[in-house]
């Protein structure tokens, strides 16, 4: 589907909110409520899922990793999504099998589940990430060439 620079804009709105009221995004976009209303309507199938992004920070979480992981355990995944500190698991072909989207309150806690890792892993190699603000990442306007 070629979308339109319109509804480009309208979907970068609903990425950095949600839950934007038509008539703000109408506001925004210089577009009549009754337009917003029906291109929302008929980009809906676009949409996956409405979701929240937490500041993790605010909830005592304040180390992020991405952790690259090679394994010879097939239902390694399905073991990781049991730990609190699991974020996402994404399963990736680049030389590793997984990528792991993990947080944790301290180096401590990133140390002790870098453990577990030694115990089920071929290999690994970890991306941490102090700080982190993602909202800014996927907020940002959609540039997309039309």
């Amino acid at each position: 589907m070629r979308l339109s620079k319109k509804n480009l804009e309208i979907l970068s709105m609903l990425r950095q909110n949600g839950r934007e009221k038509y008539s703000e995004i109408s506001k925004q976009t210089k577009m009549p409520i009754s337009t917003v209303f029906s291109k929302h309507k008929q980009m809906e199938h676009l949409i996956k899922k409405y979701t929240s992004f937490l500041k993790f920070s605010e909830i005592g979480y304040y180390m992020r990793s991405f952790i690259y992981l090679k394994s010879k355990n097939k239902m390694l995944s399905s073991e990781l999504l049991k730990s609190s500190h699991i974020n996402s698991i994404y399963q990736i072909n680049n030389g590793f099998h997984y990528l792991v989207d993990a947080y944790f309150k301290d180096i401590g806690q990133f140390e002790e589940f870098k453990e577990v890792l030694q115990k089920n892993c071929i290999s690994w190699k970890e991306v941490p990430i102090l700080d982190s603000d993602e909202e800014l990442l996927l907020c940002r306007n959609i540039n997309m060439v039309t």
